[in-house]
This record gives structure tokens, C-alpha cells and sequence, in this order.
């Protein structure tokens, strides 16, 4: 028999609980997931900007220019906005 009332209701802890949809009560918010395909997508520099790599580059190079290969090297800085949105919706946790 537990002898404390909030061991009965799962809060094994007592720590301060917020009701969820179901009505059951949680000790603790959920943690905040990176999105597992941004992972692979963008990474942030050292002052908090978004680098991700270019797009166009993986095939039917034949047809393109030489002026748009050159273009589309290696990785590039994401406009503020687009990267507000990145860094608030997929990387929480940086």
C-alpha cells in the first residue's frame, strides 16, 4: 500500500503535475524532438545561421552549365526568415 496519495496517481516524485487531453496528469512536459530529416539537412554555424547544402548537383550534370555547377558548390547561408522558421520548427535543440 503506497503511503503517499500522489504515489497512487503515478507522480512517484511529487513533482507539480499539468493535465493533458486525456485528463491524466504528467509530471513533467514532453521534450522537444530535432525532426530526424532536418538533421541530415541543415546544421547551424557557430553564430546561430543555417547552412544547408545546394540542390541540383547530384545528376544530369551533362546538361547544365558550367556557370550553374560552379554556382551550386558546396553549401550555402539560408535567407533570415527561411532559417527563423528552420530553427524554431525542426531544430529546437539547436
Amino acid at each position: 500500500m503506497p503511503t503517499r496519495p500522489d504515489a497512487c496517481r503515478g507522480n512517484l516524485r511529487g513533482l507539480p503535475t499539468a493535465p493533458t487531453k486525456t485528463g491524466k496528469k504528467d509530471p513533467k512536459m514532453p521534450k522537444m524532438k530535432t525532426k530526424s530529416a532536418s538533421k541530415r539537412r541543415f546544421r547551424l554555424t557557430a553564430t546561430g545561421k543555417v547552412r544547408f547544402n545546394s540542390a541540383y548537383r547530384r545528376h544530369r550534370l551533362i546538361s547544365k552549365r558550367k556557370s550553374a555547377k560552379e554556382r551550386n558548390q558546396g553549401t550555402k547561408l539560408m535567407a533570415p526568415g527561411d532559417a527563423a522558421k528552420v530553427r524554431k520548427q525542426m531544430l529546437p535543440n539547436g
